[in-house]
């Protein structure tokens, strides 16, 4: 990027291979995702699966933390957070978002298409209940000091930068069941009153490709060491270098073994992404991943 002194702190590498486009990614993921849906007896373990490789689709709120943070988890998802001590089910996915005045953890339970959320009598279902209160017990952890200090140790709560200072809060989403299956027109206002404070309830229609997370890796938390370490398990295909993008990822290992595995980037883009990772970890190591970029960048990595 070009400095005030107008000094060359990088060089882009124009020669980019053809890459998936997200019109092309969003197109593919959509049918998979239909056809995954309309697949009988579906379970949690397959959406749980899928959502992984595509979290894309996860259910979106506020603007994700972006890049230019260069913080590990501004453009990643993390699949079945840890939240030590807690005695009932973890959750299915977490991710920040932030605002000038807060930083948002997102904590989101999802429950299989199939299950109801009100019985033949109109009462809210037991599985509807019990995905709840599994809810209400991650609140219970949160509202212990303790634990919200062993989180945002963790998961680097007050390394993003400016907003290191802000108000840190929790939101939760349920994912369960079919629009479909709730034809009362009664019940379908009332269910949206059954939510509790910070708490969106929804079903799996409402879940559709968003370009905000088209970049978004999937990591995984591991404290088995002496500092916690995230590991990226699923890459998007549009996922792109570059200083703009790469100091969001140079703290996550196993990105280039996630870029392998994922048949959905052509050989030739994974070649290219392999050889510039090396040059990209170098540089972030020399400059700490500052800098300024402009538009001309964006046709390199």
């Amino acid at each position: 990027m070009f400095q005030s002194n107008s000094q060359v702190t990088y060089i882009m590498d124009r020669s980019v291979p053809p890459n998936t486009t997200n019109a092309q990614y969003h197109t593919y993921v959509t049918e998979e995702w239909n056809k995954l849906l309309g697949t009988p007896g579906i379970d949690e373990k397959q959406m749980q699966e899928f959502l992984e490789k595509h979290p894309c689709l996860l259910p979106f709120g506020e603007m994700p933390l972006g890049h230019g943070n260069n913080h590990p988890l501004s453009s990643a998802v993390v699949t079945q957070p840890v939240l030590p001590g807690l005695k009932s089910k973890v959750p299915d996915f977490l991710y920040f978002t932030g605002n000038s005045g807060e930083i948002t953890v997102v904590l989101i339970e999802i429950e299989s298409p199939g299950k109801k959320w009100f019985t033949k009598t109109g009462q809210q279902t037991a599985e509807l209940t019990q995905a709840a209160n599994q809810i209400s017990s991650w609140k219970a952890w949160f509202a212990d000091p303790l634990n919200t200090q062993t989180f945002e140790r963790d998961y680097m709560v007050r390394g993003y930068s400016a907003l290191n200072n802000r108000e840190f809060r929790q939101k939760y989403i349920l994912v369960i069941g079919r629009r479909d299956d709730i034809t009362d027109t009664t019940l379908n206002r009332t269910r949206h009153h059954l939510q509790p404070v910070n708490e969106t309830w929804m079903t799996y229609d409402r879940l559709t490709c968003s370009p905000h997370w088209d970049d978004a890796v999937t990591v995984k938390l591991d404290r088995s060491g002496v500092t916690p370490q995230f590991t990226v398990i699923h890459t998007p295909p549009m996922l792109r270098l570059g200083p703009s993008h790469y100091p969001n990822y140079s703290k996550l290992e196993g990105l280039e073994a996630a870029i392998e595995a994922n048949p959905l980037i052509s050989r030739d883009r994974k070649n290219f992404l392999l050889k510039r990772i090396p040059y990209w970890r170098d540089w972030q190591t020399q400059t700490g991943g500052i800098a300024t970029v402009n538009g001309g960048d964006f046709s390199g990595e």
